[in-house]
């Protein structure tokens, strides 16, 4: 099945290809979260299980993607993978149960902070350039792991049952007060993908959030008195 843009007569493949991307990356980067979740044991720490998964993804993207000229970035603490050209950026998150339904907006399943906030206010600039991605980046000595103001920055979604992932390539345009991205200008919905169930020796793994980008965290130690 070969689903569409959502509102828009594009197909998912011809997208994909617009961007640099294809259905097979994305799909073996969904693979590799999974491959991670089934390293995990009850042993593990419970907030290991969901940083190990988004981490691989995160990993499996920037070595997919090295051989077509994309390079890593990590500014202002939020892990992407840059195209060359630094016209599109993606980043990875855990969707919430709506991810992958063009009937339905899905929202990243836990907040995000002041990074993926900053991504968006760019995505929200640049929304009417979308058509132009081809364009070479003019801009001059930017360091080459670092986006720019032209930079539209995609998030991967992922959702996982006990018998599938959703995925969709989506750009967000909207963040909700609580911190969860909500809003998207496109959504690319890909086939979900079939899995086993999770092996109960793993312990409970949706509740535990991946690490998109770190919140400040200012904590007050006092003096000690003399």
């Amino acid at each position: 099945m070969t689903q569409k843009y959502v509102a828009e007569e594009t197909t998912v493949d011809e997208a994909l290809e617009e961007l640099g991307l294809s259905r097979e990356i994305l799909e073996q980067v969904a693979l590799a979260g999974e491959a991670a979740l089934a390293s995990c044991t009850a042993n593990d720490p419970r907030i290991m299980v969901g940083i190990l998964r988004w981490g691989r993804m995160v990993r499996a993207l920037r070595e997919l993607l090295a051989g077509s000229g994309w390079v890593r970035s990590e500014l202002g603490l939020l892990s992407t993978v840059l195209r060359g050209d630094k016209k599109v950026a993606i980043a990875c998150a855990t969707g919430d149960e709506r991810t992958g339904m063009s009937e339905a907006n899905p929202a990243t399943k836990y907040p995000k902070g002041p990074a993926t906030a900053a991504a968006i206010v760019r995505n929200m600039i640049q929304l009417d350039m979308l058509a132009d991605l081809g364009i070479d980046d003019d801009a001059e000595g930017d360091p080459p792991d670092e986006p720019t103001s032209e930079t539209a920055t995609w998030v991967l979604l992922t959702s996982r049952t006990e018998s599938m992932i959703n995925v969709e390539l989506s750009l967000p345009s909207e963040i909700r007060a609580d911190g969860r991205v909500a809003g998207w200008a496109r959504r690319l919905i890909l086939d979900p993908i079939a899995i086993g169930p999770t092996p109960p020796t793993q312990g409970p793994t949706d509740d535990v959030p991946d690490a998109t980008d770190v919140k400040e965290v200012v904590i007050d130690v006092p003096r000690r008195k003399a």
